[in-house]
């Protein structure tokens, strides 16, 4: 007997998704430790896969996703800033 529920759920109760999660922690993550937008960039990927597997699913999460993707999307405009300000700063220029 095959059934859609694994062993550490109870019936009834509907899971968090993983990747919406991970969305959310990487999108604050890309806030706080901005290495040129790529952790934003990750947040962002990670909601988007959230984002449609619960939709398919029906698992919780959608909020996380959606921040998430929002968190990175501001990650992404940070590590854009950060690389066209070192860019155009004179003194940094050799």
């Amino acid at each position: 007997m095959t059934s859609s529920i694994s062993e550490n759920q109870q019936p009834g109760k509907v899971s968090t998704n993983a990747f919406s999660v991970a969305s959310l922690v990487t999108g604050i993550a890309s806030l706080v430790i901005n290495i040129f937008g790529v952790i934003g960039l990750i947040a962002f990927v990670f909601g988007i896969i959230g984002y449609r597997q619960i939709q398919t699913t029906g698992q919780k999460g959608k909020g996380f996703s959606i921040a998430g993707m929002i968190l990175g999307f501001i990650g992404i405009a940070l590590g854009i800033f950060v690389i066209i300000t070192l860019a155009t700063t004179p003194h940094l220029k050799g």
